[in-house]
């Protein structure tokens, strides 16, 4: 009993003197820097060859003109995520804050209206220094 209750001690103090306990992934960003004069809406989707947009409006995300954001991975490493896509490819969708405000999700699924859409391999986002710049 002694002799668990000191190892649990010790790991716990191991523990605490890490920035991060051993045993946790670490958080991987890519960030999405929004140039652009007006709000804009992003949306991952890892379901590429297939570009249509995903059904999942919840996961729309927001950013202001001139800010910035990331999309956080609780995951080791990029390849972690990449391997477990059906091509090592993730699409990002940006759209204009006034066309969620003003369509229906599914006319803006039917009708394509999308700003831009990013397709980007593992080596993309390295290249890109892990920073999608819109526009």
């Amino acid at each position: 009993m002694i002799k668990t209750i000191f190892t649990c001690s010790i790991m716990l103090f191991v523990n605490m003197a890490c920035d991060k306990p051993f045993f946790t992934k670490s958080v991987k960003s890519f960030w999405i820097e929004n140039q652009s004069d007006h709000l804009i809406m992003t949306l991952r989707s890892y379901q590429y060859p297939d570009t249509t947009i995903p059904d999942v409006q919840n996961e729309l995300g927001g950013i202001l003109a001139g800010e910035k954001a990331p999309y956080d991975y609780d995951i080791k490493n990029w390849s972690e995520l990449f391997n477990q896509l059906p091509i090592d490819t993730l699409s990002v969708f940006i759209f204009h804050g006034d066309t969620i405000a003003k369509y229906s999700w599914q006319e803006i699924r039917s009708g394509y209206k999308i700003l831009k859409r990013y397709d980007l391999s593992q080596e993309d986002l390295k290249n890109m220094n892990y920073t999608i710049i819109y526009p």
